[in-house]
């Protein structure tokens, strides 16, 4: 099991509170969403679902959690059904970033419950205007 990693620049700003959990298999694309979120927020990045998990059920659980869908052993969509059995809140802090969307998982996945999905590659400042809209919400 990795590590969570976080990032190492200084936050500032409104949405400098925000803690951010990034969860996906590829870590290309962990290092993309760091990229994007570096001096922006806080963010801690993993790259299973069992991490994920564990870092919700932490006593400083992340405000936002940045999920893909398809990923071995605790899919995203599972994780995403956990955390909502925990606290119903987590339905609308999840967003789901997927390259799959194609998959017959994934869409009876999108379509059996209303979440926020967006179809990688994203655009930084699509997912940074999402990130912010949802934080200025629950944070």
């Amino acid at each position: 099991m990795r590590a969570a990693k976080r990032t190492g620049e200084p936050v500032s700003g409104r949405h400098s509170n925000v803690r951010l959990l990034f969860v996906d298999d590829d870590w290309s694309m962990l290092n993309t969403y760091r990229t994007i979120v570096s001096g922006q927020m806080e963010a801690e990045f993993v790259m299973t679902g069992e991490e994920a998990f564990n870092r919700i059920l932490s006593d400083a659980p992340p405000h936002l959690v940045v999920c893909d869908i398809l990923m071995p052993g605790l899919s995203g969509a599972d994780l995403y059904r956990r955390a909502v059995t925990l606290d119903s809140s987590w339905s609308r802090r999840f967003l789901f970033v997927t390259g799959a969307a194609s998959s017959r998982t994934v869409a009876e996945f999108i379509n059996e419950l209303d979440v926020r999905v967006f179809h990688k590659p994203i655009a930084p400042e699509r997912l940074l205007d999402m990130l912010r809209q949802l934080a200025d919400r629950w944070c």
